[in-house]
């Protein structure tokens, strides 16, 4: 009996971690979609982005106008998580107030509980006898003593910043001598041609598939205007994203931005682990991490 229990817990063990193993494996190489739909006309900027993932199971959508927007998370329907923007800024404001009128003095309460208006005059206190008596007059070398201690403990406070400052940018020199050297060695410079190599094949997976939209913009300076064109030119070549069904009229006279944006696209999130992976487990990123972490 008791054997014929102990299979049976360990069959519905294994039947949960069969289950967790399978929808982690979902997870990774299922793969997550995103859609995202922006216009901007007269300063304002309408904004409507989803992700999902195995038929919607897990759902995502971020949407808002400027800066009034809302994240909801939803799993099989069911909203599980849900943030307004603009709401946490007004209760964060709200509460500042709050606590601004509280550490601000009531003087109105004050006369209230003394029963004195603003305006009455104050009533004449009456002189004690012990007002009346003359303070005790110190003597002269008692005054200079004093007047030598005060000298004396300003001079130390004096020397104690100067020790601590001088100690202080000493250290800086140090570490800054020391992230320097890092920066310029041969370790360094192949991490950071590997962690670019990363970065960009990264972005290449996670790029949106199908773009389409019209874009007129401009900038103060002709000069800024062309730049921000080829800018744009040579990501969408690195990154290979398609701009065939794209219209940007650049602007050379004015400053404006208007137009509309929609991508659509998919990744993996198990290629994206393996991407992160590589670039933590590199053998010349992580002596590059300790170096700078001294």
């Amino acid at each position: 009996m008791i054997l014929q229990i102990l299979l049976l817990l360990l069959k519905i063990i294994g039947i949960i971690l069969l289950v967790v193993l399978c929808l982690a494996l979902l997870l990774l190489f299922f793969p997550i979609k995103y859609i995202g739909k922006s216009d901007i006309r007269d300063k304002q900027v309408t904004y409507h982005c989803k992700f999902w993932w195995l038929l919607h199971i897990i759902h995502i959508s971020v949407e808002g106008e400027n800066a009034d927007g809302q994240a909801v998370v939803r799993v099989f329907g069911i909203p599980v998580y849900r943030k307004n923007f603009r709401e946490e800024e007004e209760a964060e404001e709200a509460v500042q107030e709050t606590t601004a009128a509280v550490e601000r003095p009531a003087t109105s309460d004050i006369t209230q509980n003394t029963g004195i208006s603003e305006g009455a005059p104050k009533p004449q206190q009456t002189e004690t006898a012990e007002e009346k008596d003359e303070p005790e007059k110190i003597p002269f070398t008692e005054k200079v003593k004093q007047i030598i201690a005060k000298i004396k403990e300003f001079i130390q406070t004096v020397k104690d910043m100067y020790s601590s400052s001088k100690e202080k940018a000493v250290a800086a020199k140090k570490k800054f001598d020391h992230t320097k050297r890092v920066l310029k060695a041969k370790t360094t410079k192949r991490a950071y041609l590997y962690v670019k190599e990363m970065v960009i094949k990264l972005l290449k997976h996670i790029r949106p598939k199908k773009v389409e939209g019209e874009l007129d913009f401009g900038m103060e300076q002709p000069d800024q205007t062309g730049q921000i064109l080829g800018y744009v030119s040579m990501a969408a070549a690195m990154f290979r994203i398609p701009l065939n069904r794209m219209n940007i009229h650049p602007d050379f006279e004015k400053k404006v931005l208007e137009g509309y944006l929609n991508i659509k696209g998919r990744f993996l999130l198990g290629i994206v682990l393996v991407y992160l992976l590589k670039v933590y487990f590199n053998r010349d990123v992580k002596l590059v991490m300790k170096k700078l972490g001294k």
